[in-house]
């Protein structure tokens, strides 16, 4: 009796967290065992894990749930007044979600480790004409991803030329970028911002009749 009281009395004393990481990228799969492997090797936390689609329902009980912090790469309304009302730590892993609270700890990605880590890859293959494709929107991580790997790239002796972005979030710009792809110079190495990006430079290449990997090589970030 005495074990189970000690149990009980130990679980209701671990930290409640509400987790929440809407959208289908597998870094968020990651993300999630990092936060596991955490909880295993340090204390040991009571985890409420919320993923998905940002369309569907998060199922947090504003009236009843109460947690002692929040780790989440999306905070919608509802989620920011709960961690209001209990005065929950907020540890948000994105780059763009934003919060109204204050002060809140954001987990970012190391840009200048991934540019270089691309510069070094590009460099390996003894390619001389490297380009960057970033982000429409001129979102500030992709701009930074570009200047860092622009310089990167200048360092090992290859002049990075970037894709100009006509400033609008979601715009199909694939008319533009095919013939920006086409006066490149071939062979040519693009570093794009991300992989849905990288995937947008692969088909303009397939409707400009452009060889990938012969005359483009294309490398994108997040697996």
């Amino acid at each position: 009796m005495k074990k189970r009281e000690k149990m009980s009395k130990f679980i209701t004393k671990m930290p409640h967290v509400a987790i929440q990481l809407l959208g289908t990228d597998v870094s968020h799969t990651q993300i999630l065992r990092g936060i596991l492997r955490f909880t295993q090797r340090r204390t040991p936390w009571t985890l409420d894990v919320r993923m998905g689609r940002a369309d569907e329902p998060l199922g947090f009980d504003i009236a009843s749930d109460r947690y002692d912090g929040v780790i989440a790469n999306h905070l919608p309304p509802d989620l920011e007044r709960l961690a209001r009302r209990h005065h929950a730590p907020v540890v948000l892993v994105s780059e763009v979600a934003s919060s109204s609270l204050q002060p809140v700890a954001r987990v970012r990605c190391d840009n200048n480790s991934v540019a270089r880590m691309a510069a070094e890859y590009f460099a390996g293959r003894d390619i001389t004409h490297v380009a960057y494709v970033g982000a429409n929107g001129h979102p500030p991580w992709s701009e930074k991803r570009g200047e860092d790997f622009a310089r990167e790239a200048a360092a090992r002796g290859s002049p990075c030329e970037i894709f100009p972005d006509a400033g609008e979030s979601g715009k199909d710009d694939q008319p533009r970028l095919r013939k920006w792809l086409l006066a490149l110079p071939k062979p040519c190495a693009i570093f794009a911002a991300y992989d849905i990006r990288a995937r947008n430079v692969i088909d303009a290449c397939a409707q400009a009749g452009i060889s990938v990997p012969d005359e483009v090589i294309v490398l994108g970030v997040d697996n």
